[in-house]
């Protein structure tokens, strides 16, 4: 399977969160951009509260490898069908897998991201001492 084209905004998400790097992740949001992670934790508005969430929980995470596996576009959202393994600052190894769904702006920033995935299995091997 060839890997998915992705929008460059979307490229760039990715990509600054296997670098860890959550201020990169932030800016590719509106300024009014809005992020559900994952649906039913609550939202956050801007990019600055996008990165306060990322900044908490990306704290247990020494290294992250996201990819998306498939992409399907319909008008003007886009689901990605995604794939996670990582290594947490404690030594476990998670693997977990989720779909995202977003919007983007016509300036190409992310309007609504929603991450469908459940993190409790992820936090708590990432938490076990």
């Amino acid at each position: 399977m060839t890997e998915p084209i992705l929008h460059p905004t979307l490229a760039r998400y990715f990509d600054a969160l296997c670098a860890l790097d959550f201020a990169a992740v932030a800016s590719c949001f509106a300024a009014d951009g809005l992020q559900e992670d994952p649906v039913g934790g609550g939202v956050r508005r801007g990019p600055a509260e996008v990165h306060a969430f990322l900044q908490q929980i990306g704290a247990a995470f020494a290294s992250i490898e996201l990819r998306p596996t498939r992409v399907y576009s319909c008008g003007g959202e886009i689901a990605l069908v995604w794939e996670a393994r990582g290594r947490g600052k404690n030594g476990a190894e998670v693997r977990f897998h989720g779909i995202d769904v977003v919007i983007l702006d016509v300036t190409g920033e992310i309007r609504s991201l929603r991450a469908f995935w459940d993190p409790a299995p992820v936090l708590a091997a990432l938490s076990a001492r």
